[in-house]
């Protein structure tokens, strides 16, 4: 009898809240998320029967649409594999990627879907929406929750103002404050394992940022659609005044959006083999890409244009940009690269007198 009074509350908790649960492994079983579906979105995963990230909660909120909180009506699922050959066109780090995942789609009634990818070296998600018209995104959620103790290789940012040039900081998660944020792509190690979190083929959207918590738990933010810049007073020419809305992007009603990347994987070394923000980025648009080779460059920034031994003033100016031209053309060097500051040089730059492309 004591069992029997045990089950049933069980039941009807099951039954009340009308969860429905999904799972997605990797081609090589070692990987596996587990999708729960409520009043929420969740999904863990698990990295060789190991939990690694445990019940973090996603969703994408619309304008004049409650998507966070109200209970999902599952429209249909759907389960897929790819197994195929990425030939890049411009050469990539390998001339061949072999692009073998499992994939589920879950479909909503009145919601953007939601995809997840599992490869044998990461998971992947992101949302889709098929509306007609405009829509207007006011959040996307994210909650990053970690199982054990983690420690975090954190590019802290003072704002989402950002060069994506900051100093990694060796930090544990749950001593992270909620005022702590930092640029992707961000590495997690817990329990021996590695977790790189990025994404890929963001357009016509902002890049996430995430945020900590006190816990093992990162929070993603995003700043707000940008609805005028106007150039400070003083200040590099990065500097501007931005005026942003309440919101983080209008866009069209039918479009994906940004992919959600973790590369996991016990072994540093596969953290940069991994071709998963290359995959997962859009195929290429461009009919004609003869044009792009790949090179070898000279870099001002390299030695600061300290170039020395010249009857003129090393900086930036067109004298020295066209010392480089000619260094780069002597020593078979196919490109050289105008960084940052060029533009403040007031004579034009005569390309012509040598046969390096810029």
């Amino acid at each position: 009898m004591k069992k029997f009074r045990l089950i049933i509350p069980l039941l009807l908790v099951s039954i009340l809240s009308n969860a429905k649960d999904y799972q997605l492994k990797s081609p090589d079983g070692q990987l596996v998320v587990d999708v729960s579906v409520s009043n929420e979105i969740q999904f863990s995963v698990f990295y060789k029967d190991q939990e690694i990230i445990s019940n973090s909660q996603i969703g994408l909120q619309l304008q004049g649409m409650s998507f966070v909180g109200k209970e999902f009506r599952v429209k249909k699922h759907k389960l897929y594999e790819s197994n195929k050959v990425i030939k890049p066109i411009v050469a990539n780090k390998d001339a061949t990627i072999t692009d073998n995942y499992k994939e589920l789609r879950i479909e909503f009634r009145d919601h953007p879907s939601v995809t997840f990818r599992a490869y044998n070296d990461g998971v992947a998600y992101r949302f889709s929406s098929s509306y007609k018209k405009n829509i207007t995104v006011s959040n996307e959620l994210l909650n990053l929750q970690f199982k054990g103790e983690t420690e975090s290789y954190f590019p802290s940012e003072r704002s989402m103002v950002s060069h994506y040039e900051r100093m990694y900081e060796e930090v544990t998660l749950s001593d992270l404050l909620d005022s702590d944020l930092c640029s992707l792509p961000v590495l997690m190690k817990t329990d021996g394992v590695n977790v790189l979190f990025t994404e890929t083929d963001v357009s016509d959207y902002p890049h996430m940022f995430l945020l900590g918590t006190n816990s093992n738990v990162l929070k993603a933010k995003h700043p707000g659609f940008v609805t005028d810049a106007k150039p400070a007073e003083r200040g590099s020419d990065r500097s501007q005044i931005i005026t942003s809305a309440d919101y983080i992007a209008q866009t069209k009603g039918k479009r994906d959006f940004p992919w959600r990347v973790m590369i996991i994987s016990d072994d540093d070394k596969d953290l940069v083999e991994s071709n998963l923000a290359y995959q997962l980025a859009a195929p290429n648009k461009i009919d004609d890409y003869s044009w792009i080779k790949p090179g070898k460059v000279a870099w001002d920034w390299y030695n600061a244009n300290n170039i020395y031994g010249v009857d003129f003033k090393a900086g930036i100016n067109t004298d020295t940009y066209k010392y480089y031209i000619d260094f780069a053309s002597k020593y078979g060097l196919e490109y050289i690269i105008l960084d940052e500051g060029w533009s403040k040089s007031t004579t034009e730059i005569d390309a012509s007198q040598s046969d390096i492309v810029i």
